[in-house]
């Protein structure tokens, strides 16, 4: 867990890199939980439905604008939970415990000649001109792309690096991995911000490799952050 060694991009929050043993089974959602599933959810009258962008509200689409406390609730009442961040990375990496990216160690989100990714692209920089892209490579998505449109890891998991950022259980802090459990670590007892994971449509390669670590206060919400929940 941690930053790969060929990976130049290294935060200091990504340091040492060290070995989990994640001992517990579990499942993770094959995508991120969708418009749909979330407005099923605020139909029961458990949670009030987060306003979506205005190009985020067909049913398909990734929810956004979802706070940690709803993204808990909702995975509660689906009958699971949030991922911890060590279970989070173990399935981003699909079994390649070397690999930078979820689409492999190369820049470009390419599998073959196919796009891998929901990125900062040549699409959305014709809204964004002071982006920083990956140039040349579009994904034809400017902003959120409907869930599971790129190919799956070997884990049959979609949309692991890309799209939208992810909540998962853990508090954040950034020089957890100097004393994190070596075994099922679920992070700090106590924090301000909680991490998110995996990158999304206005990222470019640091913030969408498979080790990056990112943080948003529970209550906060954001228009490239959802999530997938575990079990």
């Amino acid at each position: 867990m941690g930053c790969v060694p060929h990976d130049g991009d290294c935060a200091d929050d990504e340091r040492p890199r060290h070995r989990v043993a994640v001992t517990a089974p579990f499942d993770l959602m094959a995508t991120e939980v969708t418009v749909e599933r979330f407005r099923a959810f605020a139909a029961t009258g458990q949670s009030s439905m987060p306003v979506q962008p205005p190009w985020n509200r067909a049913g398909g689409l990734p929810a956004v604008n979802v706070t940690w406390n709803e993204a808990t609730a909702f995975c509660r009442w689906a009958g699971g939970r949030l991922p911890t961040e060590a279970e989070w990375e173990y399935a981003a990496r699909g079994g390649r415990p070397n690999a930078i990216y979820s689409w492999g160690d190369g820049l470009s989100p390419l599998i073959g000649a196919r796009p891998a990714a929901n990125v900062a692209d040549e699409s959305a920089k014709r809204d964004h001109p002071e982006w920083t892209i990956f140039a040349g490579y579009s994904d034809e998505y400017p902003v959120t792309a409907p869930a599971g449109s790129f190919s799956a890891n070997e884990y049959g998991l979609h949309d692991m690096g890309g799209n939208v950022w992810e909540w998962t259980a853990d508090w954040y802090q950034s020089d957890y991995y100097q004393h994190s459990a070596p075994t099922n670590p679920s992070g700090p007892d106590s924090g301000v911000a909680r991490v998110v994971r995996g990158g999304s449509w206005g990222d470019y390669s640091r913030g969408l490799r498979l080790s990056s670590r990112s943080l948003a206060q529970p209550g906060a919400r954001g228009i490239d952050v959802g999530f997938r929940c575990a079990r």
